[in-house]
């Protein structure tokens, strides 16, 4: 039975739709729940550890009540959504106190709390998402993932096609075509010291697209050759 079907958890996700927390059942019942999830062995269907480069992952930037996100980090093949009590305490301005692991009051539990009914607002939609807060996220979040914006079942609609090998993004549709190129995957950046740069922060390259009159550069692009356009503002950042 997984957890979508146990009757404790659903009754705790049910009820009023306005923000409040419900960390409220057993301390060693939740523990032993969320140790279970984090931990191997798991179900096939929860993928604890977000990793670069995983289109099953996402990076989004959204607004969370007046605060605006760039890293919101969301694995689409498990069953909660994961955010640091950092974030969590800018968002509600209010701090969390640590809690204690219940067999071992001398130690804190990396779970926090939970909270429901947050509004997470995504270009023009609105969306109540329930978080599970954390202390620490590093253990299941890679910081080194990139920004993808398309996921099942909009990969299918949008007709995107993820090469790893290449590094490179393509969305068609009929007779459209556009390829995008990574920055990370470039040739030019394997002599950089990637400690000092976040590759996150520079735009993709159009390598190909049928509709721009043989343009192969994107405005936003460093200066890689004769046919890319230099932004002075990219160059200078790096």
């Amino acid at each position: 039975m997984s957890w979508l079907e146990d009757s404790r958890i659903i009754d705790s996700l049910d009820g009023s739709n306005e923000i409040e927390y419900f960390d409220t059942f057993l301390a060693l019942e939740e523990l032993e729940y969320y140790e279970w999830l984090l931990k191997y062995p798991k179900p096939s269907w929860v993928r604890a550890k977000i990793r670069t480069k995983n289109l099953k992952n996402i990076k989004i930037s959204c607004m969370i009540g007046h605060v605006l996100k760039i890293q919101i980090y969301i694995d689409l093949e498990s069953p909660i959504n994961v955010m640091s009590k950092q974030h969590y305490r800018e968002i509600m301005i209010n701090g969390l106190e640590s809690r204690h692991k219940p067999y071992n009051p001398s130690k804190n539990n990396n779970f926090v709390g939970r909270v429901k009914g947050l509004k997470v607002f995504i270009g023009n939609f609105t969306y109540k998402c329930n978080f599970m807060i954390l202390e620490d996220t590093t253990s299941i979040i890679d910081h080194h993932l990139g920004e993808v914006v398309f996921e099942k079942p909009f990969a299918r609609k949008t007709g995107l096609v993820y090469d790893p090998a290449k590094g490179t993004v393509t969305f068609k549709k009929d007779n459209e075509k556009l390829t995008f190129k990574m920055p990370h995957n470039m040739e030019a950046f394997n002599h950089m010291d990637s400690k000092d740069v976040n590759t996150d922060s520079i735009p993709p390259f159009v390598l190909e697209n049928n509709d721009d009159r043989g343009k192969t550069y994107y405005s936003n692009s460093l200066t890689l050759g004769p046919k890319y356009r230099e932004d002075e503002s990219i160059s200078k950042e790096i």
